[in-house]
């Protein structure tokens, strides 16, 4: 497909970043991977092969992710570490018996950001200088424009996405 939202049954795979070196990584493995697999590889490479995702930070390979389960259609999603910041991809495949990595599917690239995650928590709260009452009345008034942003943004982030599996 190219140009527009990939089609139900495609297979694909797509990263998101969810904070310093972590991505989300979701996929979807279309009917004909499975079948592809066991016509090309064989029954018994069909029956024994693992769904793998390989990541690749600035074009290396540095992390391999063996998930769980016989070769099977359907979605996925995992988080994943990444050790080192900047540029991820991520490949989905079949990691055969014979150690070999078969791919399938190629991810977007995502520019994780480096540091990590703080563990720290607010040690104290604020006070508005707003009365109980107030409060309600000023959170309705926000909401129009709350759902104006939300709404512009959802539309970003669906156009955005269904560009990346073109």
């Amino acid at each position: 497909m190219s140009g527009g939202a990939a089609a139900v049954g495609d297979t694909r795979v797509r990263l998101l970043v969810r904070e310093p070196r972590r991505v989300f990584c979701f996929w979807d493995v279309g009917p004909g991977s499975v079948a592809s697999l066991r016509s090309e590889r064989g029954e018994r490479a069909g029956r024994l092969s693992r769904l793998a995702i390989r990541l690749s930070c600035e074009e290396q390979l540095c992390v391999d992710v063996l998930l769980p389960g016989p070769p099977s259609e359907g979605s996925g999603s995992h988080y994943l570490d990444v050790p080192v910041p900047g540029p991820v991809s991520a490949e989905l495949g079949w990691l055969l018996p014979s150690g070999s990595f078969a791919g399938i599917a190629s991810s977007n690239s995502v520019e994780v950001p480096g540091g990590r995650p703080t563990t720290r928590v607010a040690a104290t709260r604020i006070r508005l200088p707003v009365a109980p009452g107030q409060l309600a009345e000023l959170a309705a008034r926000a909401r129009p424009e709350r759902e104006r942003r939300r709404y512009a943004a959802r539309r970003l982030r669906i156009g955005g996405a269904s560009d990346a599996f073109g």
